[in-house]
């Protein structure tokens, strides 16, 4: 599911007609995975069970940013709800300790993923596609990869990762 529509990029680019509406599409498409990638992060909010490692201050769930934790299990036991809270990126103890050591120790049931993606993150999303789709080189490109490795040639600057930097998971990890 795209969070930004093929109108918006559209109107953006100030481009008429429907002859270009698929390769717009896959823009869009490709430029929100890589929002994903870069970012470390779901633009799409979904329930989600993992079982995570400890050892360390937080449990780290896949599915980022982390909007509501169901359930905390520590190898079959449930931990209270009281024990533990939880920010954008992970699972912490309230007590400050480290979770127990341990592979796949914690069977943890959340909600992770954007409900509402902020606008910042929109516009960068539609950017990056009109900027795939003004660049004639990666349009005219016939190989599909070849095509979308051009495309996020053009999302590597500055600009783009100055936009999408404040919602890096990895910026907020180091």
């Amino acid at each position: 599911m795209s969070v930004v529509t093929v109108a918006e990029v559209k109107a953006l680019g100030r481009i008429s007609g429907t002859n270009q509406d698929t390769l717009v599409q896959d823009l869009i498409d490709s430029a929100e995975s890589y929002v994903e990638a870069f970012c470390q992060i779901k633009l799409t909010s979904e329930a989600s069970s993992e079982d995570l490692d400890g050892g360390g201050y937080y449990l780290l769930p896949s599915r980022k940013p982390v909007t509501a934790v169901t359930s905390v299990a520590e190898d079959g036991e449930a931990v209270d709800a009281d024990d533990y809270g939880f920010e954008e990126f992970g699972l912490f103890r309230d007590d400050e300790y480290q979770w127990t050591a341990g592979k796949q120790l914690f069977a943890v049931t959340y909600t992770g993923g954007y409900v509402d993606v902020p606008a910042a993150l929109k516009i960068a999303i539609r950017q990056m596609a009109l900027r795939g789709y003004i660049n004639f080189e990666a349009k005219e490109s016939s190989d599909e990869s070849n095509r979308e490795s051009k495309w996020q040639g053009l999302w590597n600057g500055n600009d783009i990762a100055a936009m999408l930097e404040q919602f890096s998971q990895k910026s907020i990890l180091d």
